[in-house]
């Protein structure tokens, strides 16, 4: 009830300062305040601490009292005088206010807001002070010409509403421009270390910023003093405007959690009063020897003007705050115009004693004893070990679970598991596959490959060379490397006989021949990685997701973070890849140490800075375990036992292999695993044997 008693007392000190200085008169339009007024105001509260409104002397000692121990900070800083500062702000004004704010130190706003009260108070104080004790009668008697008449003549010459205050509808007249004449927020820290915080906001809207009403932006981090980052989550319990509650939520966009509604909505012009009510956690800083709470009251997000604002902060025992500070304005631009006032040991109130502009926020720190808290048990801390980690822990394990994949595929690869593979048994492939080799024999055992195929006839011309002609325009049995070599190989020719006229020719067929089985093996062997690349990456791109989903703004975090990944692989694959050209190699490198800097810099302010080191890590890692699978010990070891072993099985099976059509079907093989002298020729195979010009074709080259 005494946290309840000084809310009151203070709110009421607010209103009273405005009462005393300028009475307030009604508006013009009579229409208008029946339209306001339609309910009524409620009774006033009856307590006896509070004196009687209409005692002027009484009110006067009430504040004299409570603002005789106020502790004013800092001495108030000098404020820009610059009339640009109300490009932000809707206010309508004569030439002659600007003038006159002009020659006044104080902002423009502050020149407008004070005279528009002193205009108001420029009435005789007696017919003021009779008018508001017969306020209520004049509002019934509303039909009654002659006082339509009195409000008119006593009403300003510029539009003004009237505005009731909480927490006993006190009622004064503003200046019907969209800012929001009164903030007042009622902040208890708990002993569990979270923050209960009960905001009243008053906003005057005229359908320009607050089309669809209002939106509370609070903080993402708390920061301690040594610049350390922990992540303060909102639970958000109730919403209303004008004492009806409107479905709200929590939206982390932008830098802030935003309370916003659920299902927007257009507010009407008029007068409104939001009430939010939340509970803060993690936001109360804990030190060696004290515990310490900062808070932007109004936040400094609002593109509006806050005639008054100010909180009441109760402590969560019964001592007194150790040390207390309170400011208002921008970081680096904070002004000490705010009055703190005592209200009990263990409660702190706080006035900005001018508007706050656009941008301007209340701050106030308060340090406390750490005696009042209840420490956080182990389960509270291990909770926010992983708040503040989690995008770090998520990252290691997915780098644990691709290492461990890794670990094991390659365990099975040295116990000689059986690997499915792709690989052509073609004499060139089973040549490379066995002995590592693109030689002269793996070209004659290609050219004796379309001898099989019916695509060529292979016989010696003359002078005894060897002779390719080709029987057949189609190569469509042929794979993409064979059929690049064979177009070579046959360009507008249909007879190409080993002589020094076609060694150009020949030679970029064996060239070509070299390429196409370099790079055939390289994409079989990517193709058996694929699957590791895919399981892989599917991991790393799952742990992105789960960190976005904890993250503050799931759709920016997620593709900054997919991009960065993205361009990481491709910046990356560059660097491993090999060019002919030296300056070529140079330039490209450089360009990708750069750009996987420049991504590197953009993905640590979405992630924390460890957690964007080990995503490129295990970029990296994917691309090192590829090329550690590619070796001829890795993937292709099992293919390479397989191309061995064949061999084996031609010299074992000469006389089953020298029959008729299956010699000509391992021909090739014979010739490219080094096997011609297990099969000479015989009456069985000489029709198709051509072991013997394939050895000529051998020697020519």
């Amino acid at each position: 009830m005494s946290k309840h008693f000084f809310t009151i007392c203070f709110i009421t000190m607010l209103s009273m300062v405005t009462r005393v200085q300028a009475q307030p008169v009604e508006i013009k339009d009579i229409n208008e305040l029946k339209a306001l007024e339609a309910k009524g105001a409620p009774a006033p509260i009856e307590d006896p601490r509070i004196p009687d409104s209409s005692d002027t002397a009484a009110i006067e000692d009430f504040i004299r009292d409570r603002f005789e121990n106020a502790n004013l900070i800092f001495d108030r800083l000098p404020e820009d005088d610059n009339p640009d500062s109300m490009s932000a702000v809707n206010v309508q004004h004569s030439e002659e206010y600007i003038e006159d704010a002009n020659q006044d130190k104080q902002t423009t706003f502050d020149k407008i807001y004070q005279e528009a009260i002193e205009r108001i108070t420029k009435q005789d104080e007696q017919e003021h002070q009779d008018m508001i004790k017969n306020r209520q009668k004049l509002a019934i008697q509303t039909q009654n010409e002659q006082q339509q008449k009195q409000w008119r003549q006593e009403a300003p010459n510029f539009p003004v509403v009237n505005v009731y205050l909480p927490p006993h509808n006190e009622r004064v007249l503003a200046p019907a421009q969209e800012h929001i004449p009164f903030f007042f927020s009622e902040i208890e820290i708990l002993p569990t270390g979270q923050v209960s915080i009960n905001e009243t906001v008053v906003v005057i809207a005229n359908g320009q910023k607050l089309r669809h009403g209002l939106t509370r932006a609070l903080p993402l981090y708390a920061v301690s003093r040594d610049g350390r980052e922990q992540n303060i989550t909102i639970n958000l319990n109730q919403v209303s405007i004008n004492d009806t509650i409107i479905p709200y939520k929590v939206k982390t966009q932008n830098g802030y959690n935003h309370l916003v509604p659920e299902v927007e909505y257009t507010l009407n012009p008029g007068v409104y009063t939001y009430k939010f009510n939340y509970i803060v956690n993690r936001d109360v800083w804990d030190y060696e020897n004290f515990k310490e709470f900062y808070w932007d009251v109004t936040g400094s997000s609002w593109n509006l003007v806050i005639a008054r604002a100010g909180a009441i902060v109760t402590l969560p025992g019964i001592k007194r705050p150790l040390g207390q500070n309170a400011f208002s304005g921008i970081p680096g631009n904070l002004r000490a115009d705010v009055a703190a006032l005592k209200a009990s040991d263990n409660t702190a109130a706080y006035i900005s004693t001018v508007p706050l502009y656009a941008g301007d926020g209340l701050h106030i720190v308060l340090s406390m004893d750490k005696s009042e808290f209840i420490e956080p048990d182990i389960y509270q801390k291990f909770s926010y070990f992983l708040d503040d980690n989690y995008g770090i822990i998520i990252c290691l394990l997915a780098g644990l679970a691709i290492f461990i994949a890794y670990y094991l595929s390659w365990q099975g690869i040295k116990k000689d598991t059986k690997t499915k593979t792709t690989f052509s048994k073609s004499g060139p492939i089973l040549r490379y596959l066995a002995f590592d080799k693109i030689d002269k024999i793996s070209f004659s055992s290609y050219i004796l490959s379309l001898y099989r195929r019916l695509l060529v006839e292979i016989k010696l011309d003359e002078k005894s060379r060897p002779q390719l002609i080709r029987t057949n325009k189609s190569s469509t049995s042929l794979k993409w490397w064979e059929k690049k070599a064979f177009r070579t190989l046959f360009n507008k020719q249909d007879v190409i006989t080993f002589a020094p006229e076609n060694q150009r020719r020949i030679l970029s067929t064996y060239q070509q021949l070299q390429k196409g089985i370099t790079r055939y093996a390289s994409l079989l062997s990517n193709r058996l990685n694929l699957v590791y690349f895919v399981a892989s990456f599917a991991m790393l791109f799952g742990a992105e997701t789960a960190i976005a989903l904890l993250g503050n703004n799931f759709a920016v975090e997620y593709t900054i973070m997919i991009s960065t990944t993205l361009g990481f692989t491709v910046w990356i694959w560059l660097l491993h890849k090999k060019f002919k050209r030296r300056w070529l190699s140079i330039i490209v490198k450089i360009i990708a140490l750069v750009s996987i800097a420049l991504d590197w810099f953009l993905l640590s302010f979405i992630v924390p800075f460890v957690s964007s080191f080990i995503i490129l890590g295990i970029v990296w890692g994917i691309f090192s375990y590829g090329k550690i699978f590619a070796r001829r010990n890795g993937l292709i070891k099992n293919s390479i036992k397989e191309a061995l072993d064949y061999k084996t099985y031609l010299k074992n099976n000469v006389e089953q292999i020298s029959l008729g059509r299956n010699f000509l079907n391992q021909q090739e093989n014979i010739h490219a695993l080094e096997e011609d002298s297990s099969y000479p020729q015989t009456p069985h195979n000489r029709e198709f044997y051509k072991l013997d010009i394939a050895q000529k074709i051998d020697n020519l080259l």
